[in-house]
């Protein structure tokens, strides 16, 4: 009697350790939950992009995959609402490797300060570039850092995401579609449809993958 007491207890204690970090982390989600426990996400600029997001904007404290077949299809003018509420927050807006060098006119017509804008060029190596990357997310006063990698392995992803979130921070790291999976708290995949950027939903935390928009861009 008295051994099965005490092992009840101990199931018991497990039981509650376990309830509590289920409840109290936003980065575990159980199926069948709702998912309200996530925090409010940065709004988009985009309703319906808002709308299929589980946390109805960019989650906050991530890493962020983009996925695409060619650099210049719209990633930015995607991201642009964000940049410019982040640059006037302030925060800091870091491009790291880009394969363009930013068109600063056309940034400050969009409403960009870019005088938060900070790039490193792709001139940089591999490992300074995922080095900076790291450091620039890990600082309280970064808003979003941004990165066009050559190749990146899911451990460096994963503490690009460790990163992000020690930080408070928001990183978007922009991949060809030849990548199948990664640590990444939400994965995107753009495209093209008619004139229009179509936004599919591979990974997302307390959402049903494959979800699909067309989005009308801003001219940048």
């Amino acid at each position: 009697m008295l051994l099965f007491f005490t092992v009840s207890v101990l199931v018991s204690d497990v039981d509650k350790a376990l309830k509590s970090l289920l409840q109290n982390n936003p980065g575990i989600w159980c199926g069948g939950e709702s998912i309200k426990k996530y925090p409010q996400g940065l709004p988009t600029g985009f309703d319906a992009l808002d709308n299929i997001l589980p946390t109805h904007g960019w989650p906050t404290n991530a890493l962020i995959e983009v996925l695409l077949p060619r650099w210049g299809i719209g990633e930015l003018q995607l991201l642009l609402p964000v940049i410019v509420a982040m640059s006037q927050h302030p925060k800091w807006v870091a491009w790291i490797s880009p394969p363009f060098v930013p068109y600063a006119p056309a940034l400050v017509y969009a409403g960009v300060d870019i005088e938060h804008l900070v790039v490193i060029p792709k001139e940089e190596s591999k490992a300074e570039s995922l080095w900076a990357m790291e450091k620039i997310l890990r600082n309280k006063s970064c808003g979003i850092a941004m990165s066009w990698p050559q190749k990146i392995n899911d451990k460096a992803m994963r503490r690009l995401q460790l990163a992000a979130e020690e930080g408070g921070s928001l990183g978007f790291v922009f991949r060809d579609y030849q990548v199948v999976s990664s640590p990444a708290a939400l994965r995107i995949s753009l495209s093209i449809i008619n004139h229009q950027l179509q936004v599919t939903l591979l990974k997302a935390r307390g959402a049903s993958r494959g979800q699909s928009i067309l989005l009308d861009l801003p001219i940048l």
